[in-house]
């Protein structure tokens, strides 16, 4: 984990402030997304998640609920956005919320916080569960 990453977990456990909720660093997307088995090009589709780390995952419980990319300059190349594009499509696709952050020296922790509780409420109300 880079310095900006260290810091940047320091403040978003800051921002929380209930003990169900955690924060994993650098997890694979293949243990947060599944291909469907026998899906045409199966393959290909879990080759693509396998090598791709999400930088933070925010859980409820054992759940996952949301995603949280800390960007520095390496996002603004091309093949750098390209790759944020799948990867924001494929948590779209699961449901899985997913916030962009540019890396900075300081951050407002209110609107981080207001992303992790508005994602812990959507998960804990949904599907008939309160």
């Amino acid at each position: 984990m880079s310095r900006a990453e260290a810091r940047f977990d320091e403040v978003l456990r800051e921002c929380i402030d209930d003990p169900v909720i955690t924060i994993h660093r650098k997890v694979r997307m293949a243990d947060i997304l599944t291909v469907v088995p026998g899906s045409d090009q199966w393959q290909h589709w879990f080759n693509r998640i396998s090598s791709k780390h999400v930088d933070f995952l925010v859980c409820l419980g054992q759940r996952p609920i949301a995603v949280i990319e800390l960007d520095d300059r390496s996002h603004d190349h091309p093949k750098r956005r390209a790759r944020d594009e799948f990867v924001d499509d494929a948590y779209e696709a699961a449901g899985l919320p997913i916030l962009h952050v540019r890396a900075s020296v300081s951050y407002d922790q209110e609107p981080l916080a207001r992303f992790i509780e508005e994602a812990a409420y959507s998960i804990a109300h949904s599907n008939g569960r309160t």
